[in-house]
């Protein structure tokens, strides 16, 4: 088994390079309530939840966000690649989320709201300025406290 420590990081990785949308992680957490709650998925076996941890994601994405991942296939199936959360490293976590009763779901859904958090700040600061005491280099280093939403700064313009 992958240790807490190496899975921790390779989940870290993910949410850092998320988007504002949180697609990937939002995936993880939902494999693993599913795995929480009904105990149906093997996640050694990455052919059980491929493809409907997709319609998991983006049911909980619609009601989130109002949008689901339009993303090519390929693109979204890199999630489980060596280099992201392959289904050894979804075991640990898979594993250190049914001890602590959901923990690893909710830290992805606080990291979310951390980011969104930030960005309503952003958008806050952009309706309150006032056009006179608007600071564009003010409200562009707003968007580099959470890791991954420097790289969603294109969808405010």
């Amino acid at each position: 088994m992958i240790s807490k420590a190496v899975a921790k990081e390779a989940l870290d990785k993910i949410i850092s390079k998320s988007r504002i949308h949180f697609y990937k992680p939002i995936q993880i957490a939902e494999i693993l309530y599913r795995i929480r709650q009904y105990g149906d998925i093997n996640p050694l076996n990455l052919e059980e939840y491929r493809n409907e941890s997709k319609r998991w994601r983006d049911e909980i994405s619609i009601q989130l966000l109002g949008r689901r991942c339009t993303s090519s296939a390929r693109f979204q199936d890199d999630l489980f690649n060596d280099n992201a959360i392959p289904p050894k490293v979804l075991n640990t976590l898979s594993h250190e989320n049914l001890l602590t009763n959901g923990a690893v779901e909710a830290y992805i859904y606080r990291r979310f709201t951390n980011k969104h958090n930030q960005l309503f700040n952003a958008l806050s600061y952009c309706r309150d300025s006032g056009k006179s005491n608007f600071n564009v280099i003010k409200f562009i280093s707003s968007f580099w406290d959470e890791p991954g939403l420097k790289r969603s700064l294109d969808k405010i313009y």
